[in-house]
């Protein structure tokens, strides 16, 4: 999964997660995006385990590899 905090819109913050087809390729991603107003970064972090989980949950539908499971990545693949 991936985090902004401050974004370029200002207080901003981004977190996302990509998801696996069957193949082990990227079949996609989701993301949240909202207001900082204030709020403790371990809120942020909170929710980008959140939206990792859900991004596990549609590759286990598709039948791809969870993120947790995959090891040696190099790029901005699953």
């Amino acid at each position: 999964s991936a985090v902004e905090d401050e974004d370029a819109a200002g207080g901003c913050f981004c977190v996302g997660g990509t998801f696996c087809g069957p193949d082990g390729s990227c079949a996609g991603a989701i993301s949240l995006t909202g207001g900082r107003a204030g709020g403790p970064a371990w809120r942020i972090r909170e929710l980008g385990r959140t939206v990792r989980r859900h991004a596990d949950r549609l590759s286990d539908l598709l039948g791809g590899s969870r993120h947790a499971g995959l090891t040696g990545l190099t790029g901005p693949a699953c």
